[in-house]
């Protein structure tokens, strides 16, 4: 008889982050993620700059996994919202001024440890950045 897998949909969510400062999301122990959505917001200040969005993966050995930027910049005072999904393309230019939408893998799972960092390539402390993870979270029995 098979036993089925517990699996929960989750929200990981933060607003009012420092456009500077690196935010890490970290799988907990007994548990894996499939990453369904990730969307950031991002608000630049006047601090002329083009700002890029990186979201890399990494394992818990911080080994590089997969990395999700896009080579669009974002420049100074200016609102800009990014998508990254499974099966969605990637962009390469803003749609409707200020949507971008970018590729994650089909069936990448993240394990116990792993982790997601969010960065701005050349942030500054003025802006800012809000995100929200959708994930699949499977009970690995532990």
């Amino acid at each position: 008889m098979t036993v089925p897998i517990p699996t929960v949909t989750r929200t990981i969510e933060k607003k009012a982050c420092a456009g500077n400062v690196a935010q890490v999301i970290t799988v907990p122990a007994g548990v894996s993620w499939s990453i369904k959505a990730l969307a950031i917001k991002l608000v630049t200040d006047a601090t002329v700059a083009n700002r890029q969005v990186t979201v890399k993966f990494v394992d818990a050995e911080d080994d590089h996994l997969f990395n999700a930027r896009l080579g669009v910049a974002h420049a100074a005072s200016l609102t800009r919202y990014y998508t990254y999904g499974p099966g969605l393309p990637d962009g390469v230019a803003f749609i409707d001024t200020d949507k971008l939408m970018g590729v994650l893998p089909t069936g990448f799972r993240l394990v116990s440890g792993s982790d997601i960092n969010i960065s701005i390539t050349l942030g500054v402390a003025g802006d800012a950045f809000e995100y929200r993870v959708v994930v699949e979270e499977t009970d690995n029995g532990v």
